[in-house]
């Protein structure tokens, strides 16, 4: 069996955990506003988070058509002090990431499960509808 090492130069650029959901109609978003005093210690940056729509429609024979909506606010954002981990309360669903330097899958997890049953607590949810993780490696290859 293969011994479990960390690889001090690991190709992992960002670790997420990922869940979509449901939330029941007529949720405020501002409820994960003042969600921030329970995380802002770990997590002091806080930013809003907005949805919109855009399209280009091209029919032939006619001047492509463009829209713009604005579809409210979507959710918050809390970074903590060095950058390396975020988590977003968002209507549809929360995501927690660890970037750069990559530490271990039990620290990720211990963190996103934590921050996630802050997330369910304060959030009516219908239902989840995803749950996912996912790793982004950066793979430098030679120009040559």
């Amino acid at each position: 069996m293969a011994k479990e090492r960390h690889l001090s130069r690991a190709p992992i650029v960002e670790a997420v955990f990922d869940v979509r959901a449901k939330t029941l109609t007529g949720f405020d978003v501002e409820k994960f506003s003042e969600a921030h005093g329970e995380v802002a210690a770990e997590y002091p940056q806080k930013e809003a988070m907005n949805q919109f729509e855009f399209g280009v429609r091209h029919r032939p024979g006619k001047t492509p058509e463009q829209h713009f909506t604005e579809l409210g606010d979507l959710g918050y954002r809390f970074t903590s002090e060095d950058k390396l981990q975020i988590v977003q309360f968002r209507s549809d669903g929360f995501t927690f990431s660890r970037l750069a330097p990559y530490t271990k899958w039990d620290h990720v997890f211990q963190e996103a499960s934590r921050l996630w049953k802050i997330y369910e607590r304060i959030t009516p949810l219908e239902e989840a509808t995803r749950i996912a993780v996912r790793y982004i490696n950066r793979l430098p290859f030679p120009k040559d």
